[in-house]
């Protein structure tokens, strides 16, 4: 039997437009549906599928939010909605039910037909036209927006956990991935301090006893050398012998 090799997938660097790019974007787009649309996935850092699949009674003024239903991975959650942006959806509301192109608690961005919601193959081809009638030489697709979206955040100095829930992300570090272009120019996030994950855990044990490390880390926290054969653990100059495999510390004690 042939032997299996894993293939590694190159990661590339997300591509971010400048402000000023943004803007010229926006404006090079055909209709108002499609600038409405655009300055949504922007303004908010929606997904493309995201985009299209809001409804007008999703729109809250009051709270100012947007309900994105069943995004990424069947979530609900609430994206902002700044004022300006708020103002863009007023003024595409007013001019699509003047056209009856929009029907009664509807989609915000109705197909072709105004029973089915603008598909994302169209907001990408509405994303490219845009973009080649701006000029734009970078490679553009909706999820740039996003990208974009994040970026400037971060050069606002917002707290990348903010951005983390904005971007409705599980794990902080696929944020950081979406930041990375920004962080290998030498702009780091700036985050609040909270440790989890083994890999960042390890480096703050060091000298700590293991009942500082179970009150601060749980049953399953980890010394910085671990002998796996003997499943001991070392912190502070003692030795500790787990019972229970798979690295973690249901049962501990002290052999001295």
């Amino acid at each position: 039997m042939a032997r299996m090799h894993p293939v590694r997938v190159p990661r590339t660097l997300p591509v971010v437009l400048s402000p000023d790019e943004v803007r010229r974007l926006i404006a090079a787009a055909g209709n108002l549906k499609h600038q409405t649309a655009l300055s949504v996935a922007y303004g908010a850092g929606l997904r493309a599928s995201e985009v299209v699949a809001p409804k007008v009674s999703d729109i809250d003024s009051q709270r100012m939010t947007l309900r994105v239903e069943q995004g990424k991975g069947r979530k609900d959650r609430y994206a902002m909605l700044s004022p300006v942006l708020l103002e863009r959806l007023r003024l595409w509301w007013r001019v699509a039910r003047a056209q009856g192109t929009m029907l009664d608690r509807g989609w915000l961005f109705p197909g072709m037909d105004p029973v089915d919601p603008l598909s994302t193959r169209q907001l990408n081809r509405a994303v490219h036209a845009a973009a080649e009638a701006a000029q734009i030489d970078k490679r553009v697709t909706p999820h740039t927006l996003r990208h974009s979206f994040a970026t400037h955040l971060l050069e606002q100095k917002v707290d990348i956990r903010v951005i983390q829930v904005l971007l409705g992300h599980k794990q902080l570090e696929t944020t950081i991935f979406f930041l990375e272009s920004r962080c290998r120019h030498g702009q780091r996030p700036k985050y609040t301090r909270r440790y989890s994950g083994r890999r960042r855990r390890s480096r703050w044990m060091r000298g700590r006893t293991l009942e500082e490390l179970v009150r601060e880390f749980g049953p399953t926290a980890h010394a910085h050398k671990k002998d796996r054969a003997n499943r001991q653990w070392r912190c502070s100059g003692r030795i500790f012998t787990a019972e229970g495999g798979n690295g973690r510390m249901r049962t501990c004690t002290d052999p001295r």
